[in-house]
């Protein structure tokens, strides 16, 4: 099951696929941005096959991905092109140079976010409005959490069991009476 995104979480029912791509690219680009930029390479395989279809354009999912983008460029405006090849250059980068950089991981989450609103607004609804691109949740923030209130945990312990002893106190205190 995919993660719940901020930023393509509108894809979810009609193109699950992309979703989970880009849910997971966010998911990963805490810790690991070198798979967060492959995430979005695979998102912008998934997108380009999805325009192909709805151009009419005939490609399967053996076909290169650099001939399904070559065969959309004249279907597409020139940004939006731009924006699937620079997914497919970095991706690529990514998982065949290692390329690891937070900065770039982040600036191909930017483009993913663009262009699945643009796609999802083109294709899908017509009346749709992205909202504006949200920093992916830092999946250590979660952990920290949960240290400090297990760090707490002590000491409400220590309190509770004083209070209950206190309580014990004053009853026994009421059953002399």
């Amino acid at each position: 099951m995919a993660p719940i995104s901020p930023n393509v979480r509108f894809l979810a029912a009609k193109d699950p696929l992309l979703h989970r791509y880009g849910a997971f690219a966010e998911r990963y680009f805490g810790d690991d941005p070198n798979t967060a930029a492959g995430k979005m390479r695979q998102f912008a395989e998934v997108l380009a096959h999805s325009l192909a279809r709805a151009h009419g354009l005939s490609f399967t999912s053996a076909d290169d991905f650099f001939a399904v983008l070559r065969g959309l460029d004249r279907n597409l405006p020139a940004e939006v092109s731009d924006q699937l090849h620079q997914l497919r250059k970095h991706g690529n980068r990514a998982l065949h140079d290692h390329a690891d950089s937070h900065r770039e991981a982040l600036a191909l989450l930017h483009v993913g976010h663009r262009l699945a609103g643009w796609y999802h607004n083109r294709y899908r609804d017509p009346k749709f409005t992205p909202a504006p691109f949200v920093l992916p949740p830092n999946p250590f923030a979660a952990t920290d959490a949960l240290k400090r209130d297990l760090g707490a945990a002590p000491a409400e312990a220590a309190e509770t069991a004083a209070q209950l002893a206190a309580t014990r106190g004053e009853n026994s205190s009421l059953e002399r009476l």
